[in-house]
């Protein structure tokens, strides 16, 4: 009686309905937990809690990832929803193939937040892992996927102006290709000496230097992308000044509240690759009677 049950365990244990269990039950069982927690609202809570007050370029890649994740409850217990519904199916034979196609675009959107956040290595270790048991689900089940494939494409069934319907795609690609990458390639070429590189994430930031009469006063100023300006000190934003425009033939800087007014306008000089220097232009309405000195420090220095 022994030999003949140790044989079925072993051919059960050699059988591919073996390992399609291991990976599904394996797949689900895990995912339930964190969809659960996710469900809770307990997942993304950025901890320590100091962390809240620190500069964005500070935070580490791990917590910027909780932040974006858990800023609005509802999408992360959406989130938790879409985890746990095909995690149940992976549970049962007859909905194993539905479930695994349902939660592949979640596990390897786990794994591409993982990389990209650069988590924590156990954490990284987990999401390969539950994406190549995924993956091992739609193998054991590619005949079934197959047969799908084939009643979508129906094969059998022909369609005609085919070359019409490709020309008339290809024309209509190429058009709205060509509008958004004008708009695309314009907007990465608004940089200037004083933007910095903000296209890759290191945008300028101009300290202002202290001086005698007001040694402390803090303001930065921030310029950005078609004109925008921010302004920032220890009163806040300076709502007053949004917009400036950079004539380099004359060296001049001009403030305002919008492009067609201008509240400020100065000279301005670049000493080295650091310094920069505001000097208010004689008879110019608005500009303070002083002569500004900033010091260029790069944004987000630290980031890969």
């Amino acid at each position: 009686m022994a030999r003949p049950f140790m044989n079925r365990v072993f051919t059960f244990l050699k059988s591919r309905e073996f390992y399609l269990g291991l990976c599904r039950y394996g797949l689900g069982l895990t995912m339930i937990p964190y969809a659960v927690s996710k469900l809770l609202q307990l997942q993304f809570v950025v901890l320590p809690l100091h962390t809240w007050q620190q500069p964005l370029e500070q935070l580490p890649g791990p917590l910027l990832a909780w932040a974006f994740l858990g800023h609005a409850g509802w999408f992360q217990v959406l989130l938790g929803v879409l985890e746990l519904v095909p995690a149940l199916l992976l549970l049962f034979r007859r909905t194993t193939l539905l479930g695994a196609m349902l939660l592949l675009p979640l596990t390897l959107n786990v794994l591409l937040v993982n990389e990209a956040f650069t988590l924590w290595p156990e954490t990284r270790l987990t999401a390969q892992v539950l994406l190549v048991l995924n993956v091992g689900l739609l193998v054991f089940e590619w005949s079934n996927i197959k047969a799908i494939l084939l009643i979508i494409l129906q094969r059998e069934r022909t369609y005609r102006l085919n070359g019409w319907e490709t020309g008339i795609n290809l024309l209509l690609v190429a058009v709205v290709a060509g509008l958004i990458g004008s708009q695309l390639l314009d907007y990465a070429r608004q940089s200037d000496e004083l933007t910095g590189d903000w296209h890759h994430r290191h945008p300028n930031e101009w300290v202002l230097q202290p001086e005698p009469a007001n040694p402390v006063d803090r303001q930065r100023s921030y310029f950005g992308t078609y004109g925008s300006y921010e302004e920032a000190g220890p009163a806040g934003l300076n709502k007053r000044l949004s917009w400036y425009k950079l004539d380099r033939q004359h060296h001049q800087l001009q403030l305002g509240p919008r492009p067609d007014s201008v509240a400020q306008t100065y000279t301005y000089a670049l000493v080295g690759d650091s310094l920069l220097t505001l000097q208010p232009v004689a008879g110019a309405a608005g500009s303070p009677p002083v002569l500004k000195t900033f010091r260029r420090r790069v944004l987000n220095t630290g980031a890969r």
